[in-house]
């Protein structure tokens, strides 16, 4: 199946061709043209993917031999190396590390390379050689959401209790912006809670988590739809949070 790179709807119009043809067989994920096929045992593994080579040749679709890989215990797929412990990796606390970087690429801002330069750089070196293993998503395990502000960025972790153990889901972090830097450290800690329910809303939505925080009393204050003794703003995003099952 081709599709003309000029042609801009070419790549949604497949992507969605080629998940109606594979509707109703939810042991794959497909992005474009690259398959995924997985099973918890090598027996479930080779029935899925008959099923899968089966709707192929169904319908006319040939693979490229040479860039199929069979019957692996780990893939890369979309930036992420997948295994049956989780996925890798995802970078935490990233804005934060490369803030000293960043600054030196703000216009008229002389390059001077600091201490914490160097720092940054280390640090980023060991995040890149020794990534988290992210775990997979489970819908019946308790489900947390981290989140903590600082003065130049905010920062969030989505982790479930996996057998009594906390395993992250996900790292999210991004830098403040110059008026965002100005807010109080209350409102700092609260953008963050509405910006990390907000980004993983397909995990949270609809379904209890907590919500951990290193400022408990703003937290509570967020759960509530009352005014009480809180600003504007903080209202505004707490009517925007009450959507959310969370508790403090």
């Amino acid at each position: 199946m081709h599709g003309c790179l000029l042609d801009s709807p070419a790549p949604s119009c497949f992507q969605k061709i080629m998940s109606t043809i594979f509707t109703g067989i939810p042991v794959m994920d497909i992005y474009l043209n690259d398959i995924v096929v997985h099973g918890p045992t090598p027996a479930l593994h080779d029935e899925h993917l008959h099923q899968v080579l089966s709707v192929l040749a169904k319908h006319n679709l040939t693979l490229n031999e040479e860039k199929c890989v069979f019957s692996v215990a780990a893939v890369e797929f979309l930036g992420f190396r997948l295994t049956a412990e989780g996925l890798s990796p995802l970078h935490s606390n990233y804005s934060t590390t490369t803030a000293p970087l960043r600054e030196l690429l703000k216009k008229d801002v002389p390059w001077v390379w600091t201490r914490a330069c160097s720092t940054a750089v280390q640090q980023l070196k060991a995040q890149v050689t020794l990534p988290p293993v992210l775990a997979h998503f489970d819908l019946s395990s308790p489900t947390i959401l981290t989140c903590d502000a600082s003065n130049i960025s905010v920062g969030a972790v989505l982790s479930q209790l996996h057998r009594g153990t906390e395993r992250p889901i996900a790292f999210a972090s991004r830098a403040l912006s110059p008026a965002e830097q100005k807010y109080s450290v209350g409102e700092r800690e609260a953008l963050v809670c509405v910006w990390a329910c907000e980004r993983w809303h397909m995990y949270v939505y609809g379904r209890p988590f907590t919500l951990r925080t290193d400022h408990q009393a703003l937290t509570a204050l967020l759960a509530t739809s009352g005014t009480g003794h809180r600003s504007l703003r903080i209202h505004r995003w707490s009517e925007r949070l009450q959507q959310y099952n969370f508790t403090p």
